[in-house]
């Protein structure tokens, strides 16, 4: 017998959760379906409900909708990244921030806030004025594919021009090198 707790693979847990929906196609009744998990995986009595009902389901398994739309503010945003962004996987997470003075990061989050569909916060970095004595904001998401956009045009920056010509190449550019002279750029 599997016993489930918090630190038990995620794999046992979908394993359990697909022979749910097995039995459940064959037509064996509930009772029936929930004392076999319990016998053969452990499976917590009350998980069984939420899954035979639909509520719940092992994480894994969810699919998680992500917008992300490709206009004139998205170019903008790869510049940024290029100049003051870094991204880092954490646990599942897929995390994308950009740092820099308040009216740059101020703009940044308008920009990701109209690309992605949500609303996006400026952050004060108090820890960095502490230690340097300078003011830092950021604007941070956990976003799998604007993480996989930019990883993949850090490795190849002509992926870039490619995606330029898809509506407004001038706009496009245009605003990819704003960003990126906002992130960096001084005149």
């Amino acid at each position: 017998m599997i016993k489930f707790n918090d630190k038990k693979k995620e794999s046992d847990r979908i394993k359990a959760y697909k022979l749910l929906n097995k039995l459940k196609d064959k037509g064996i009744s509930r009772p029936e379906i929930i004392k076999i998990l319990i016998d053969n995986y452990g499976v917590n009595k009350g998980r069984v409900y939420d899954w035979y009902s639909g509520r719940n389901m092992p994480w894994k398994l969810k699919e998680k909708v992500e917008h992300l739309e490709y206009c004139e503010e998205l170019f903008y945003l790869l510049g940024a990244m290029l100049g003051d962004g870094c991204i880092y996987e954490w646990k599942g997470q897929f995390q994308v921030k950009i740092y820099g003075e308040k009216e740059f990061i101020e703009k940044c989050a308008i920009k990701l806030s109209l690309c992605l569909k949500k609303d996006i916060k400026c952050y004060y970095y108090k820890s960095y004025f502490k230690t340097r004595g300078s003011h830092l904001w950021y604007i941070q998401t956990s976003h799998k594919k604007l993480f996989m956009l930019f990883q993949s045009i850090r490795t190849d920056l002509g992926m870039v021009l490619n995606l330029m010509k898809n509506k407004s190449f001038k706009g496009n550019s245009i605003n990819f090198i704003e960003g990126f002279f906002d992130a960096e750029g001084c005149v």
